[in-house]
């Protein structure tokens, strides 16, 4: 189980991904790259 979760994590799903770890960075980073996109675009938005 993957610590700080209300729910346990099923092994099964952390073999697949350890298996695509790859995959499941690049994911990562493309959500991290749009989250940052809109901190900048609220950034522009709303100046102080």
């Amino acid at each position: 189980m993957i610590q700080g979760l209300h729910q346990p994590t099923h092994r099964s799903w952390i073999d697949q991904a350890l298996a695509h770890l790859d995959t499941v960075l690049l994911d990562h980073a493309q959500c991290e790259r749009k989250a940052a996109g809109v901190a900048l675009s609220l950034i522009n938005r709303y100046p102080s």
